[in-house]
């Protein structure tokens, strides 16, 4: 059983996929990225053929195709920033407004650079000088480049990410995956909740490691025999010496005659 998930570019699920790699180690995921322009297609594509997707993160506004109803749950925003050359006179300051922007960049500053909608191909135009592009900030990050410069622009609309899923295929696993992307805990998983001891405490890798080689022990019928793993006396067996500044002997003291 296995957990597919696909993320529009710019978003980063590492974090969600090691909770869910941690908490529920039956049970596999499998995610892969995908363009803005065909975020929703994994929900709709043949699975034979194509890539398909039990839940995705995604980029709204969603274009959704008529007879697919979906849940979508909103996350977090992202600001809208301006890709320019370095050498560019927008790249001097801290931020700047649209109406500042179309004074400094003309009217090329509004969408992607022209040439053509791959994003890389993109920002190869806007480090030749052929236009500027606003974009969201973590796609900016992305594409980063020594030779291009990103700035926030205040009033810009910003765009937000959202976890999505057809509301008919909603599964146990697909209610885990959002309630973690949602921050939900452990504790209150529906899933593999952590081990703890008789007084509540979580159990630390170290401890299960130790109540493991224990419970093997006991299971084989082997059991630490009493004394077992104490230090042993070094050299030849004899007591220690008391007193390490005087002469040391094990013989027994004898009456003078």
């Amino acid at each position: 059983m296995t957990l597919k998930l696909g993320f529009v570019e710019g978003v980063t699920p590492t974090k969600w996929i090691g909770i869910w790699k941690e908490r529920f180690a039956d049970v596999g995921i499998v995610a892969f990225g995908m363009a803005e322009s065909e975020q929703l297609a994994p929900l709709t594509a043949d699975p034979e053929t194509e890539a398909t997707a039990d839940v995705l993160l995604v980029r709204l506004p969603l274009d959704t195709p008529a007879g697919l109803e979906l849940s979508v749950i909103p996350l977090y925003e992202e600001i809208a920033v301006v890709v320019v050359p370095k050498e560019h006179a927008i790249a001097k300051l801290d931020e700047l407004t649209l109406a500042e922007l179309a004074e400094l960049a003309g009217p090329s500053s509004t969408g992607y650079a022209p040439g053509d909608p791959d994003l890389g191909i993109a920002m190869e135009l806007i480090a030749a000088g052929v236009g500027v592009a606003i974009v969201p900030h973590s796609i900016a990050r992305l594409h980063s480049r020594k030779d291009l410069v990103a700035k926030p622009v205040t009033d810009a609309a910003s765009t937000r990410i959202a976890i999505a899923w057809p509301t008919e295929r909603t599964t146990d696993d697909v209610e885990e995956f959002v309630g973690i992307v949602r921050g939900r805990t452990a504790q209150s998983s529906r899933g593999i909740a952590p081990e703890t001891n008789a007084n509540g405490k979580v159990l630390s890798r170290a401890d299960k490691a130790k109540a493991a080689a224990r419970a093997l022990r006991e299971a084989s019928g082997k059991q630490k025999k009493p004394g077992e793993g104490k230090k042993k006396v070094a050299g030849n067996g004899h007591r220690p010496n008391p007193n390490p500044g005087r002469p040391h002997s094990n013989k027994k003291k004898g009456k003078r005659r």
